[in-house]
């Protein structure tokens, strides 16, 4: 195994790791290890397997079995951090057209290159000011709406609740 997509998760576990390699092979023994934690993942192909992310805190060495006795030995790491959790953005709205820099107040943002704002279930690029503060540009919309903005730090595990963002026509 020689990378993991996403580098980390939540806490809470639950998130879908690709796990990239070489050699791996479907049958009843293969495995994905996060620290002493099996996983059963789903073979993609010989080069990519699926794994659900346990549970845990900190961060855990990921290994993978065609086996389940021999272990790669990969040095990866897959780290756990705390939910995200957003506070207030400004503005709270902004033209259909996009482009309005949203700056998003919360806990645990992460600098990671994965980190994603999500409005109204479009994914953009954010940038990272501090573990409290980040910034977001609203892409376009259809029309005038009242969306949902949230934010994760690996494009995959979105911060629960959203905040309103009012689509407003020019």
């Amino acid at each position: 195994m020689t990378s993991t997509s996403p580098i980390g998760g939540a806490v809470n576990g639950g998130t879908l790791v690709d796990a990239l390699g070489t050699g791996f092979i479907a049958g009843p023994r293969l495995y994905c290890r996060f620290g002493a934690v099996y996983v059963v993942p789903v073979h993609i192909s010989n080069v990519l397997i699926r794994c659900v992310a346990p549970a845990h805190a900190g961060f855990v060495v990921v290994d993978v079995t065609n086996n389940g006795h021999e272990f790669s030995n990969s040095g990866v790491q897959y780290t756990y951090i705390p939910n995200l959790q957003l506070v207030s953005r400004v503005p709270n709205h902004g033209p259909f057209t996009g482009g309005t820099v949203v700056t998003i107040q919360g806990l645990n943002f992460v600098n990671w290159v994965s980190l994603t704002c999500q409005f109204d279930g479009v994914p953009t690029q954010a940038t990272f000011i501090s573990a409290t503060e980040l910034r977001c540009t609203a892409p376009s919309r259809p029309g005038p709406i009242l969306g949902v903005l949230s934010v994760a730090a690996n494009a995959q595990d979105f911060a629960a609740p959203a905040l309103d963002f009012d689509y407003r026509a020019l």
